[in-house]
């Protein structure tokens, strides 16, 4: 969000060309100066995406650059993985059970050592390819013309502590420790509003003290490459199953993993 919004103002400025400016206050509140013939829909997307993970900041709050989820053991993970395969990650733990925090942005504070997670939206983003795939109930299109949509999936209620961060990178060179991995992931998770806002000592040590899920995990850089539309030709079809057999598998992975963990 560097670059975004100006914090050496009263109140914070958020300048989105084209769309109008946000000011967002120090109790956390905001007011906008939307520009003519912006849409009810864009201006809610912005609202929800943009504008309240602004507000969160405001408040104390740090942002995971990451999904959260729930397992029925009521084990919280971070996810930490390109955009379009964190939606299919989502999607694909909620239907076994999971519940969602937060597919991004998800605001974080430190408490007696622990990362609590907070809920801040009701629904989630994810593709119309991925929604009308897996018959998920639509509940708008926040940008007109685009491919984007918000679904419904069950939802975390009430703040919950972070109990393991799960990678799905590309392969880690050999030489790297577990530690180093650990304090990337860190880093690599958090989004700061401006730079030197407040230092990320307290909550770095937090995240990187978490416990890291084993790179046996099936990552696969190719995971998220599902043929897009209803038609596609045979080689893609194969491919698409054998990916979702992957990703079913990093996903039986994880549960097993969190299930022996809880034990």
């Amino acid at each position: 969000m560097t670059g975004l919004v100006t914090t050496d103002v009263e109140p914070w400025a958020c300048n989105l060309p084209g769309v109008g400016r946000c000011f967002v206050h120090s109790d956390g509140s905001t007011s906008f100066e939307l520009a003519n013939g912006v849409d009810s829909s864009t201006a809610s997307m912005l609202k929800e995406r943009v504008i309240s993970p602004l507000s969160w900041w405001r408040r104390g709050y740090w942002l995971l650059n990451g999904a959260v989820m729930v397992s029925p053991a009521q084990q919280a993970v971070l996810l930490c993985a390109q955009p379009d395969l964190t939606e299919r990650l989502v999607v694909a733990l909620s239907q076994r059970g999971w519940t969602c925090v937060g597919d991004s942005l998800v605001p974080a504070a430190i408490a007696d050592g622990s990362v609590l997670v907070q809920r801040r939206v009701d629904t989630v983003l994810c593709s119309s390819t991925l929604a009308m795939s897996e018959s998920l109930h639509i509940v708008e299109h926040p940008r007109p013309g685009g491919n984007a949509v918000t679904v419904r999936v069950p939802m975390h209620e009430g703040s919950v502590a972070l109990g393991a961060t799960a990678l799905f990178p590309l392969a880690p060179s050999a030489s790297e420790s577990a530690g180093l991995r650990r304090a990337r992931l860190a880093r690599g998770s958090l989004v700061e509003v401006s730079p030197g806002e407040r230092t990320p000592e307290q909550v770095l040590d937090a995240v990187a003290g978490l416990t890291a899920l084993p790179l046996w995990t099936r990552a696969d850089p190719n995971l998220a490459e599902i043929a897009d539309g209803p038609v596609a030709s045979d080689r893609a079809v194969d491919r698409a199953v054998v990916i979702h057999t992957r990703l079913g598998a990093a996903l039986d992975d994880l549960s097993e993993w969190l299930s022996d963990l809880a034990v």
